[in-house]
């Protein structure tokens, strides 16, 4: 969108007051006119930035004496006092400063560039005075929304004179632009704008633009944010920010003359609390960040957004109101959280070869995720530790007829090999600490068939709590298990063979969910049963070979697998307490590198110990398969089940309860339990038009 508005006669000296040094890392998020409670997230999370929205419109007489937005002076007042730094965008004009309205709504429409400058050099005085010394000129203007102009009136009308207005209130304030949206046409409106600024004598002392553009993919699925921010995908297809800051002089090596600010980026979960898309977000964010640490040019992200908005474009939000006056901390938030905190180049401490964003060692791995590495202090990636041990392999034996009904019945789990998990050695507790760990043991036991898999897991518990919705269930008293079915490693999960579900006994029946599956896999149909008696909860669970991207199985296969099992005691406040894990690569990241392995076996295999009391059951009537040892009381209501005749209950089940055929049961079984919900995770990029603006 070009215009034939006239060429300035005289050039301006409004070019940056410093020099184009670049300057250190720091991260931000937007959060446009917060409220305390909200500003104290930003604190808790370590950013050192914030972005709000003065919004021109909203000022006391826009055109005459421009009072102050008291909200905004409050906002700016709590998060300056609290240790933040304020970056404030100014835009959008009122009805009385427009020149001309196209589409009914004035907020986009070119304003009086006098009224505008007045505008810009009394809010610059104002809130300079409070401590905000960071100013954008306006917003996004090469989206219709926000620009009813050109490029070149955007530069003449509001880049020139807001300039001269902030040069003109205050000698040591910075100025960013333009500030455009990364999608259509967006390197034509930057190359325009770049070069009228040339023509007039202005420019930014910060480049900042905004990158909505996801990882990773197929290439024909559009521009990742590598493609946005660095080099295009194709000859063919737009130029990215980098690339067209050369084409106009102002990256000279391929090397930006000034700093790079990225002030909008994140990732939208959709629905905004889905626990697959929450996982989503929190590796994008980590993403952005490792493309901010590698370019020494690049030195600020601004997060969209601290909140969750609740409207129509409601789900890029890194924190969400909880109900109850409170807030819901997403995986992202948790994750930035931790990354700030243990990264100097985020934090301000020193930068070592482990927390330098970049592969040292060439072996395509940088910082933390470097075996080289062994904590961001180590300076040394070429320090390799030896090879790990070689991770468990749990055998798994044909199945027998299985019910799904919770009992573990000796007939169905006789001859299995146990995966054992006993608190503290196997208790992992990020957040709060040990506690009462020791309460919590596990044991797991994996079985067969061509058609499905079985699982057996025994939790040993002195209390079960679990009142969440189904995608949330991971936070209390659970079960989540994770498949790499290619057994091809990995750091983070692809979009080809790996799996996450997680099932839970909860006030509102047994559920269960699907947080991680590849876009083509379908509908997950995994059965249940779950069952409390005692400090015991049990489960039981079959999942259809096709579940897991698997026409059958057969005798030898071989894939990755892990499990944890979540333990929350219901006096505590924080909720779930930690989990204990057969290896890694679930709860404090998602890793198939660390995770074990289950190989099918064929036959019948040795006699188990199947009550766990340390030594395998004899065959007590010469069928070649092991029953329960005399006196095992597989229902766990007291009495022994056989009298010592080498007989066996067919099934455990709750007290009270006949032994033998399940009848009278109440628990719940396949088919049974109210609140189960099942996604395909298949996490679709944003849609940059339709998200939330200022």
């Amino acid at each position: 969108m070009k215009s034939t508005f006239g060429t300035c006669a005289v050039v301006l000296l409004l070019a940056s007051p410093a020099g184009a040094a670049i300057g250190d890392n720091a991260v931000g998020i937007n959060t446009h006119i917060p409220a305390d409670p909200v500003i104290d997230l930003c604190v808790e999370a370590g950013v050192g930035w914030i972005r709000v929205d003065n919004n021109w419109l909203q000022l006391g007489d826009p055109c005459g004496a421009m009072t102050p937005f008291a909200p905004l002076d409050a906002s700016v007042t709590y998060a300056v006092a609290h240790g933040l730094n304020v970056y404030m965008t100014l835009a959008y004009g009122p009805p009385c400063a427009s020149t001309g309205d196209a589409d009914g709504v004035p907020n986009n429409d070119v304003p009086d560039s006098a009224i505008w400058e007045d505008y810009v050099r009394t809010t610059v005085t104002h809130y300079r005075a409070m401590g905000v010394r960071y100013y954008g000129m306006w917003n996004e203007v090469d989206l219709d929304g926000f620009w009813e102009g050109t490029a070149e009136q955007y530069v003449d009308l509001i880049v020139v004179p807001g300039i001269r207005a902030v040069r003109a209130a205050c000698s040591d304030c910075t100025v960013l632009g333009p500030e455009l949206a990364h999608v259509g046409e967006v390197d034509v409106w930057l190359e325009d704008i770049l070069r009228r600024m040339d023509v007039v004598g202005a420019s930014f002392d910060i480049y900042a633009h905004h990158i909505y553009n996801g990882f990773g993919g197929a290439i024909w699925d559009g521009d990742s944010f590598v493609n946005a921010l660095e080099r295009r995908r194709f000859a063919f297809t737009r130029r990215s920010f980098l690339e067209t800051l050369e084409a106009t002089g102002h990256a000279p090596g391929g090397v930006p003359d000034r700093e790079v600010w990225i002030t909008e980026t994140g990732y939208r979960c959709e629905p905004p609390t889905d626990g697959g898309q929450m996982a989503t977000q929190a590796s994008y964010t980590m993403s952005v960040l490792d493309e901010q640490l590698a370019r020494e040019w690049y030195t600020n992200s601004f997060f969209y957004e601290i909140l969750d908005s609740e409207d129509v474009i409601d789900g890029f939000g890194i924190t969400r109101r909880d109900g109850s006056g409170g807030f819901m901390r997403k995986p992202a938030f948790d994750a930035l959280r931790d990354r700030i905190a243990s990264e100097p180049a985020l934090s301000g401490g020193p930068t070592t070869q482990c927390s330098d964003g970049l592969d040292n060692d060439g072996d395509g791995l940088a910082d933390l995720a470097d075996p080289g590495c062994a904590d961001p202090g180590d300076d040394d990636e070429y320090n390799e530790p030896p090879p790990p041990p070689v991770t468990p392999d749990l055998a798994a034996p044909p199945a027998g007829a299985v019910t799904i009904d919770g009992l573990l019945g000796p007939a169905e789990w006789d001859g299995s090999t146990w995966a054992e998990l006993v608190s503290p050695d196997d208790f992992v507790s990020p957040d709060h600490g040990p506690g009462d760990a020791a309460d919590l043991s596990a044991r797991l036991a994996v079985r067969w068939a061509p058609d499905a898999l079985f699982l057996a897991v025994d939790v040993t518990d002195d209390a079960a709590l679990n009142e969440a919705t189904a995608d949330l269930l991971w936070s209390q008293d659970s079960l989540q298990v994770a498949f790499d079915m290619a057994d091809d490693g990995g750091h983070g999960y692809d979009a080809d063979d790996d799996f996450e579900l997680g099932w839970a006994r909860t006030d509102a029946g047994n559920v269960k969910y699907r947080w991680q599956a590849p876009a083509s896999a379908p509908p997950e149909t995994s059965t249940m049963g779950i069952l409390r008696a005692g400090e015991h909860t049990t489960y039981e669970i079959r999942i259809p070979a096709g579940d897991l991207g698997r026409a059958s199985f057969a005798a030898s296969d071989s894939f990755g697998f892990t499990f944890l099992v979540n333990d929350d005691d219901p006096d505590d406040a924080f909720g779930r307490q930690g989990w204990v894990e057969w290896t890694p690569g679930i709860g404090s990241f998602k890793d198939p590198e660390s995770f074990g392995t289950v190989t099918l076996r064929a036959g019948g295999g040795a006699d188990a110990d199947a009550d766990a009391d340390g030594g395998a059951d004899a065959d007590a009537d010469g069928d070649a398969g092991a029953d329960s040892d005399a006196g095992y009381d597989a229902d766990l209501d007291g009495p022994a089940p056989d009298g010592g005749d080498g007989s066996t209950d067919a099934r455990r089940d709750v007290p009270g309860v006949d032994e033998g055929d399940g009848t009278g049961c109440s628990c719940g079984v396949a088919g049974g339990g109210g609140g189960w919900g099942w996604v395909a995770m298949v996490g679709a990029l944003i849609g940059l038009v339709t998200r939330r603006k200022n």
